[in-house]
């Protein structure tokens, strides 16, 4: 029980919720990883728009937070390529606060020298370069974004930053210890005999278990069903192993998370996929939701013969 209660305090970092829903704007200097933030947020299962217009951003908003529409937070890129539209940004973001929203800003900064390479690197001009190239581009921008600049909650200079370090800052800024984006666990059960499936990230052996398959009686069931359950769960050994792999898999979470992932997939393989590998499966997903784990289960091979 106490390890139990180890456990469940360890992952419990990992539950995230807000009521509000949250407006996160991306914007900073061209070159400095606005692109790559975005995709981070995207994992964290936010809507990501790149580069949306300021004079939409309203009627965009009231549409995506609609009743029904299934979205509960945006992150949207919002730059100097909007060349006109880009003077009215700190007044839309202004009227979204007023009228309730929780927006926040993150500014992303690099040194002019990374930056430069950068576009080497690429080969595209800068936004505001035109002919005079980038680094006339860059000063007109850091002029540009001086008010977006005074008015964002982070400013992250990404100069030294791989993109293992970039994933894990942003997750520190926006997931306080009581509102920490979950690692989701999928589970998966399949037959050796069809091959393991290619995304696993772990993979469980349950062959050891005896096989109903080779009883008359139950072969026709599968590990869906209560008899084929109560078989498994009957050998000696079984509840002793679901427990130290629970605690494995609730030991390891953490650490994925740490590392920046949002997605873990634990597969659990018996002879055929149908019976052993289910049960070990549901059993263990069970285990995971009651000390908070976001977990879902598919059982790949159970209808094949």
């Amino acid at each position: 029980m106490a390890e139990q209660e180890h456990s469940s305090h360890q992952l419990s970092r990992m539950r995230f919720s807000s009521e509000t829903p949250r407006i996160v704007i991306i914007t900073g200097m061209s070159g400095a990883g606005k692109s790559s933030v975005l995709r981070i947020f995207e994992d964290m299962g936010f809507f990501t728009i790149d580069n949306l217009p300021p004079p939409v951003m309203d009627k965009f908003i009231e549409v995506a937070f609609s009743a029904g529409s299934g979205i509960k937070n945006v992150a949207m890129v919002m730059d100097v390529r909007g060349r006109a539209f880009f003077d009215d940004t700190i007044n839309v973001l202004n009227q979204l606060k007023q009228t309730g929203h929780d927006v926040r800003i993150i500014f992303l900064d690099a040194g002019d020298e990374l930056l430069i390479k950068r576009f080497k690197e690429t080969r595209r001009p800068h936004p505001l370069g035109g002919d005079e190239g980038v680094v006339v581009g860059l000063a007109k921008e850091r002029i540009a974004l001086q008010a977006l600049k005074a008015a964002a909650d982070h400013i992250i200079d990404t100069t030294a930053f791989n993109m293992n370090q970039l994933r894990t800052h942003i997750m520190s800024i926006m997931s306080p210890e009581d509102r920490t984006f979950p690692l989701k666990v999928r589970l998966v059960s399949f037959g050796y005999k069809f091959g393991v499936p290619l995304d696993s990230d772990l993979v469980v052996d349950v062959r050891f278990l005896p096989n109903p398959h080779y009883d008359e009686d139950l072969t026709r069931f599968t590990g869906e069903h209560e008899v084929i359950q109560k078989y498994v769960m009957n050998h000696p050994s079984v509840n002793e192993f679901l427990k130290i792999l629970s605690e494995f898999v609730s030991f390891l979470i953490p650490h994925y998370m740490d590392e920046g992932r949002f997605n873990l997939t634990i597969s659990v393989g018996c002879t055929g996929g149908k019976h052993r590998s289910v049960v070990i499966a549901i059993k263990l997903l069970e285990t995971l939701k009651k000390i908070g784990v976001d977990c879902f289960i598919t059982h790949r091979d159970i209808t094949k013969d």
